[in-house]
């Protein structure tokens, strides 16, 4: 379902003023985004809408987002030639704006902003500048892509939201503009948690903690993909600027960084800050967020095979019933609706690789249809695709 642009600005816009009850000035908004082209347009009116009515169109907005392959029928050079022409923002705030809309509008969460890396947390006091504030309580801002391996100062790639995020100040500087890697931890120089620094292993929680050499560093656990997906970003969408800076930095990462991308999947945060960044960014998100298969395309595909996120994907998830039938050594299906469907089924273990794709199975009412397949006690995720709507599963297989 495709939502006009226009009626997506206007909501923004509500969810934007929300917190003072103010109507939404559509005028406002596209100024701010500098989108004058479309100012004129007949659907553009000054509204108040309902705690209701907007809640109605996100979840079209919702569905409207499900995930689909991008460029499919593409690869090589093509493939990223449509990745730049389509993803590269035109339009990019200053240093300074990006820095305090990323603070201040989406990366704060309980009144607090906390270290990607980390996760320090300071508090932000919304009427005092945001960059001011939490660099005085230890927090300044991390270019995943370092500035001296190709996102230079004073070029769009410098002040590109999608690759900036919060660090505790003495973390971002030990990081520096060391490449990422898996570092063992009896090799791991320094380990960092919120407001630590310690240079022997954790006790406990040790997954919680980033970990850093004199030659690498390497995320905790939860972030790894979204470090990875940042990478590749800036990589295909600046690849001649960063290829000229340092033509081996990339590569020397890229496999652990395509490990990463494929065991840390894509959760909803992650996409819903690709997508508020690109109110800010001429409308462009991350493509590696929005399309998984995307990096498995262009950097991974001697790794391994992603699960296409399935955010959008659960509406009418009661029309099925999927589970594991450990004694007959099948996967079930009911069909729990009046209508006979052909379904395409495909299965993922838990790190989101993709087990076995495409089943495909007509499944009559009210019918329980069964596929032999013999799985490994643990968790998976089924996905399943027919002509009125698409759903995920999550199962769990037990001895």
């Amino acid at each position: 379902m495709e939502i006009p642009k226009i009626a997506l600005l206007v909501i923004l816009g509500q969810i934007w003023e929300r917190s003072e009850n103010r109507p939404v000035n559509v005028d406002h908004i596209l100024s701010e985004m500098k989108l004058n082209s479309v100012r004129n347009n007949p659907y553009r009116t000054k509204m108040k809408l309902n705690s209701v009515f907007i809640l109605m169109l996100l979840v079209l907005i919702n569905f409207s987002h499900a995930q689909n392959i991008l460029f499919p029928d593409l690869s090589g050079a093509e493939l990223l030639d449509a990745v730049q022409s389509n993803y590269t923002p035109n339009l990019i705030l200053s240093y300074a704006e990006a820095r305090d809309t990323l603070y201040s509008k989406i990366d704060v969460e309980n009144d607090s902003v906390r270290g990607i890396y980390t996760t320090y947390a300071v508090f932000l006091d919304p009427v005092q500048d945001p960059t001011s504030v939490l660099f005085a309580g230890g927090i300044n801002t991390e270019h995943i892509y370092p500035q001296g391996r190709g996102a230079t100062d004073g070029t769009p790639a410098y002040r590109n939201m999608h690759h900036l995020a919060a660090s505790r100040v003495e973390v971002n500087q030990d990081r520096g503009n060391l490449p990422f890697s898996e570092i063992s931890d009896n090799a791991t120089d320094n380990w960092y948690y919120k407001d630590l620094k310690i240079s022997t292993i954790p006790a406990s929680g040790i997954n919680n903690y980033s970990e850093g050499t004199s030659q690498f560093f390497e995320p905790r656990e939860s972030v790894k993909g979204n470090v990875a997906r940042a990478m590749f970003y800036i990589h295909a969408i600046y690849r001649d600027q960063v290829m000229a800076v340092d033509p081996t930095f990339f590569e020397e990462q890229r496999q652990n960084l395509c490990i990463w991308h494929f065991n840390d999947p894509v959760d909803n945060s992650e996409l819903w800050r690709t997508e508020q960044i690109a109110i800010y960014q001429d409308g462009k998100e991350n493509p590696f967020v929005l399309d998984c298969t995307l990096a498995e395309r262009m950097y991974c595909s001697s790794i391994g095979a992603c699960m296409l996120s399935t955010r959008g994907m659960h509406r009418d998830q009661d029309s099925f019933h999927v589970y594991y039938n450990s004694g007959t050594g099948c996967l079930v299906i009911r069909n729990n609706t009046n209508q006979t469907h052909a379904a395409s089924l495909s299965l993922f273990n838990i790190s989101g690789k993709k087990i076995v794709s495409e089943i495909k199975l007509v499944i009559q009412h009210t019918e329980d249809v069964s596929y032999a397949i013999d799985l490994p006690p643990g968790t998976y995720v089924v996905t399943c695709a027919t002509e009125q709507f698409r759903s995920r599963y999550r199962i769990f297989v037990t001895n």
